[in-house]
């Protein structure tokens, strides 16, 4: 009997070799999808299971979709019958001689092969369930055949085969080599759902509009969103699968062998971490009610994805539901019920990618994980928590509350790992896109919003406050005070409120609250005739909020804090409204140093006895939470507040924020790095993000907001901090906010645009890079002194570009510029040193190699002073050190310079693309000295590193692909066994045809260098024109 092992590999392992006229081509097996078994126990639990019922009801949707086609479809079910048919196509058109049929027809049999192959992988992962993808054949042959008769339509069709089958055959290169079978399963139901469902599209508007009912076929126009969002899914598919790759072999793929050996990192089994380990959320609501179901249900979920036994089997579990019904609050009261179950309870705000980053890094740290920082890369101290769930033999709990957008989430899940993740969502359709178990949690129930609302009316806010801490008390409809004993009107005005609520838990419990605040504990049915009486008016018209069951309820508890009746409550909450919702530093509202920005409404932020009795209101009221020196508020508290103000107040309460966040925001001076103040950057930019959003959104909403100086200061200070960190990208988003924002085109707005030059430049793209910079230029230079430090950073950065084009004269006499003006200010040590290494590298590029290495000595000799040697500094300064000593031969010395760049990357930003790079310049150098095994190990490295940054390191990808190639080609034949193991493909001239095709495409986008020099019968030029200079 084959196991189940076995067949996967007997039907990857086939040859599915055919020709368009082949008889010989594998027959694939017929459709039937097998859900047999003890249904109960496994629908929804298998990932299997799952992806065999949404393949079966996409075929259904399929056969819904073509009525009277599907017979015609069905006729072609196999590769064989498909070829057959547009055989018959052929001769059937051979007399018109067409040569867009013709070349229709040519791209159809390279695309079969690719869907052929990639069918074969979905066939075996969908194991023990038999599917097939015959649908996809006759839906191919129609497809054809409509488009036949018309050359318009058949050219399109060809570019849309075109572009599929690019996809899956890069899809076949990798997917195979993947062993997450879960993920391998539910990610080519995607795909082949999406396919199928784009031809029985196109097959239902060719027969309504056919393409030979005119002369330029424009029906295509109708159709491409569908074709976009079809190629799209599979584009999102492959780099997730990418993704999973280039992990698969741990946490730090690109961590060079030496240096793991060299650190002697310990095993994670041997870190001395103290279970249990308990991340939590905070929650002053210790009262929780009902929901048994739910939580036998979640239990019962682990249990059998314990009891399953597999190594990789994650189970997830997603709990979504209308805002405010209590999603949170069950998350916790299970991972509470369960902590014995578990050796540790983590806790993740999943609304963000930047919340999700810092709590990661929360988790490493907690954990204590080897490698991890505080202030280190967060890509880091992801993949080091990532290994830590894959390697750990503990039972573990991770919670993603507040999902916002699945595609965001993605990256941050845990995979080929063994584990229980509860995930929280307002949005159904996120929690099915999370390809496990979903449920939508309800309301409470009458009895239980009484038993609820009774606990919470009878409990004094301080016995909260003092129960013990992680303890909530779950009680059970009835086993509590009920509304029995109260007065028939108390009784009365309370089922009318709770019929308000409609089973909220946020809405009971912030009605409790506000009921104790106002002192009516005993009179509940003045409080419900006060609330019968309030003007019912919407609040504005925002997602969550408009019509919503506590809208009254939020207006009447603004009203008692409106600025005529407490104008501090009423600041501190509007302020805290435009910031993340969770875990805002009470910080911000105790600003420290020259206050002077502080007006005479925000005077109360200079005594902190003030600031605390503004935000025990709140949180008397129940619209706010605190734990020690942190506020968390729910995010319908903020929007229904933000959208209950004027446009006056909105603009006012913004401007406050600004300025307080402006002012705790560490601050960059005259282009001196922050690397020293990454922890501070870290915990705050979160809230600066969430303000910039807010802004982006109001105008583009046609509500928009002013920015103050404040505003546009926040901004450069965030965007050159994620510069830093190494995320370009995010930091051009940032920039482009800010940018808009600019009323006035000054230093601040130079600022930003020094920034976007940067981050355009350390993605080689010169061409921005150069438009930008002439812009900053101009302001500068119009605004500033001939000597101003500023000046200084704009001259060094057209020295930069202009090493970029090529232009080394003229970028020398820049940089002396600089230099000249750096000098006249002592305390400007670190810049001088800049300065000083980008001469050195001008000089190393004209072959002045002791010139480079006199200012390469007074640059380390700067940054040794002002960081020390494990700082940061030194990456620039030892990667140039490395190229000079290979350049002079001195092989070995280069490579130390490039391990103390390495390490010192891997300990402090190991997301950076210059990994990569520093890999690349290893295995350089370990294939001159023809230790080949070494040198494809660091390459090998390097390219993990490089596929992680996605597109922007495709340049970095093709390099080191083409010396791969040049590696097996000049391997021993002893070690080549070896050294093929590492290698990404076997044959060096598929490793060229994929780096030369990377190069291509580059070089389309006006990112290959080309354009700055002439890299005809230069190979090894052209390749390292693909990284920004640099890194080359």
């Amino acid at each position: 009997m084959e196991t189940e092992a076995q067949l996967r590999r007997l039907v990857i392992g086939s040859n599915y070799s055919a020709s368009v006229s082949s008889s010989e081509a594998i027959k694939t097996p017929t459709m039937s999808v097998d859900t047999a078994g003890d249904s109960e126990s496994r629908a929804g639990d298998s990932n299997n299971t799952y992806a065999a019922k949404r393949w079966e009801d996409a075929l259904r949707r399929c056969r819904d979709k073509l009525q009277g086609d599907y017979e015609t479809v069905s006729k072609f079910d196999s590769p064989e019958k498909l070829l057959a048919g547009l055989d018959e196509i052929q001769r059937q058109q051979q007399a018109e001689s067409s040569s867009s049929l013709s070349a229709l027809l040519a791209q159809v049999l390279p695309t079969q092969r690719s869907i052929k192959e990639l069918g074969a992988l979905f066939i075996a992962s969908m194991l023990p369930h038999s599917v097939t993808a015959g649908l996809a054949w006759g839906l191919l042959y129609l497809c054809v055949k409509l488009c036949a008769d018309h050359d318009s339509a058949s050219k399109r069709l060809t570019e849309v085969l075109s572009k599929i089958r690019r996809q899956f055959a890069v899809l076949n290169r990798f997917a195979s080599r993947i062993t997450d079978q879960d993920e391998i399963c539910i990610a080519f139901i995607d795909i082949f759902e999406a396919l199928i469902l784009l031809w029985s599209d196109c097959v239902k508007f060719f027969r309504t509009h056919p393409p030979g009912s005119s002369g330029d076929y424009q029906g295509w126009t109708k159709l491409e969103p569908r074709i976009k969002e079809t190629t799209d899914t599979i584009d999102d598919t492959m780099k997730y699968l990418e993704r999973l790759l280039s992990l698969s072999a741990g946490g730090q793929p690109y961590q060079s062998s030496s240096y793991r050996a060299g650190k002697g990192q310990p095993h994670l089994h041997e870190v001395e971490t103290a279970f249990p380990v308990v991340l939590l959320r905070h929650s002053a609501n210790t009262q929780f009610v009902g929901r048994s179901d739910y939580l036998d249900d979640i239990s019962a979920y682990f249990r059998r994805g314990a009891a399953a036994g597999k190594n990789d089997d994650l189970c997830i579990y997603s709990i979504c539901g209308i805002g405010g019904v209590g999603k949170t609050e069950l998350a916790l009261q299970y991972a509470k019920q369960h902590a014995h179950e578990y050796d540790a309870l983590l806790w993740v705000r999943a609304e963000t990618v930047e919340s999700l980053r810092q709590d990661f890094t929360k988790i490493a740290m907690a954990l204590k994980i080897p490698g991890a920082h505080i202030d280190g890369d967060p890509t880091n101290n992801l993949s080091l928590v990532h290994l830590w769930f894959r390697e750990i033999d503990r039972p573990w709990l991770l919670i993603f509350d507040n999902m916002e957008k699945f595609k965001d989430l993605q990256a941050f899940i845990p995979f080929d790992c063994r584990g229980s993740v509860i995930i929280t969502t307002r949005y159904q359709s996120q929690a099915q896109l999370c390809r496990r178990k979903h449920r939508v949690l309800k309301p409470l129930s009458n009895i239980e919003a009484q038993t609820l609302f009774m606990e919470l009316l009878g409990r004094p806010e301080d016995d909260q406050e003092h129960s013990p801490a992680g303890d909530l008390h779950q009680h059970q409809a009835g086993d509590k005070k009920s509304i029995d004993h109260l007065s028939s009107e108390n009784r009365d005005a309370v089922c009318y409120l709770l019929e308000q609520m409609d089973g909220l838990v946020l809405g009971i419990h912030q009605i409790a609250a506000l009921i104790r605040f106002q002192d009516l504990t005993d009179d509940i049915a003045k409080f419900a005739d006060r609330y019968k009486r309030q003007p019912q008016r919407l609040l504005g018209k925002s997602d969550g909020i408009e019509g919503h069951t506590l809208a009254t309820l939020w207006e009447m508890s603004f009203a008692l804090i409106s600025p005529s009746k407490n104008i501090n409550a009423w600041l501190v909450l509007g302020i805290i409204s435009f910031l993340q919702a969770d875990e805002i530093p009470t910080a911000i509202f105790l600003p420290t140093g020259d206050v002077t920005f502080l007006d005479e409404e925000l005077s109360f932020c200079k005594d902190g006895d003030d600031v605390d009795e503004a935000v025990d209101a709140l949180k008397a009221m129940g619209l706010v939470e605190r734990k020690k020196n942190k506020i968390s508020l729910h995010r319908l508290v903020q929007t229904a507040f933000l959208f209950s103000l004027t446009p006056e107040q909105q603009q006012k309460l913004f401007d406050y924020t600004c300025a307080l966040m402006n002012h705790i925001f560490p601050v960059t001076v005259q282009g001196e790095p922050m690397y020293g103040q990454w922890e501070a950057c870290s915990e705050y930019y979160q809230h600066a993000q969430s303000l910039a959003l807010f802004f982006s959104r109001l105008k583009a909403a046609k509500c928009p907001l002013v920015a103050s100086d404040a505003f546009s200061s926040l901004m450069t200070n965030c965007a050159w901090h994620l510069f830093e960190r190494g995320t370009q990208r995010e930091a051009l988003g940032l920039v482009d906010i800010a940018i808009e924002a600019c009323t006035d085109k000054g230093l601040v707005y130079a600022h930003l645009l020094n920034t976007a030059m940067m981050s355009h430049f350390k993605l080689n793209d010169m061409v921005n890079a150069g438009r930008v910079l002439d812009e900053s230029r101009a302001i500068r230079e119009k605004l500033l002194k001939a000597d101003d430090q500023n000046l200084a950073t704009t001259l060094g950065n057209v020295g930069t570009l202009e090493v970029g084009e090529g232009r080394l004269d003229e970028a020398y006499a820049h940089h002396q510029q600089c230099l000249a003006i750096r000098l006249r200010d002592p305390s400007m040590g670190v810049l001088q040193g800049v300065a000083h290494v980008n001469l050195g590298r001008i000089d190393f590029l004209k072959g002045n190699y002791a010139a480079a290495a006199e200012h390469y000595e007074t640059c380390e000799k700067l940054f040794l002073q002002n960081g020390g040697p494990d700082g940061f500094l030194m990456v620039g300064i030892n990667y140039a050190w490395g190229n000079l000593k290979a350049a002079l031969g001195d092989l070995e010395d280069a490579k130390v310079h490039f391990n103390k760049c390495l390490e010192t990357l891997l300990r402090q930003t190991p997301g950076e693309l210059k990994v990569a790079s520093t890999c690349f310049k290893i295995g350089c150098l370990e294939l001159q000295m023809e230790n080949f095994q070494a040198a494809m190990d660091a390459l090998s490295r390097g390219l993990g590193a490089a596929r992680a940054r996605g597109e922007d390191g495709r340049g970095e990808e093709a390099r080191i692909l083409r010396k791969q190639a040049e590696a097996l080609e000049r391997c021993a034949p002893h070690v080549l066994d070896d050294v093929l193991k590492l290698a990404d493909m076997a044959d060096p001239e598929h490793l060229r045809g994929e780096a030369e095709t990377i190069r291509r495409r580059l070089g389309q986008a006006g990112l290959d260098g080309s354009i700055y020099s002439n890299v005809v019968g230069d190979e090894e030029l052209a390749y390292n024109n693909l990284v920004n200079p640099f890194d080359r």
